[in-house]
């Protein structure tokens, strides 16, 4: 399951991965919110990737990533923020900012708090574990 939400007037998208999640999945909701059209003021990117189950080989990341750069491509760099919950993921996510240099600016996070601290929305970590666990959207294909 996907949960996402914009917040700042569409600046930034926070999005949390639940259960498991695959390669289709990530392309697909890159090509939804693509189509939505909802990318035109966005600047930065929360991705939550802690309780979800991921099922893709890291063969996968190359085309995960480009797809990621066909969503983005014509927008102003748009800085990324992983938020990880064990090293495998803080591996993954390592390799995804070596694919992502020159269009995205990604920071990898293991807490809310340090999470929070990157954002250009200020908000406190609590306001944010609040705004993590009651994200109004779900993505489901």
């Amino acid at each position: 399951m996907i949960k996402y939400e914009f917040f700042d007037s569409g600046k930034l998208l926070i999005v949390k991965f639940i259960g498991t999640i695959t390669k289709h999945d990530l392309i697909s909701f890159f090509k939804f919110i693509l189509k939505k059209g909802y990318l035109s003021s966005l600047k930065e990117i929360l991705a939550d990737y802690r309780d979800a189950i991921k099922i893709y080989e890291v063969a996968d990341l190359d085309e995960i990533a480009k797809e990621r750069k066909k969503v983005t491509e014509g927008l102003d760099e748009i800085n990324t923020i992983f938020l990880v919950g064990n090293p495998e993921d803080t591996a993954i996510s390592f390799l995804f900012a070596e694919y992502y240099k020159g269009y995205s600016h990604v920071k990898i996070c293991s807490t809310v708090a340090a999470s929070s601290n990157y954002l250009s929305l200020k908000v406190t970590s609590h306001n944010l574990k609040n705004m993590l666990a009651n994200l109004k959207l779900e993505y489901a294909e």
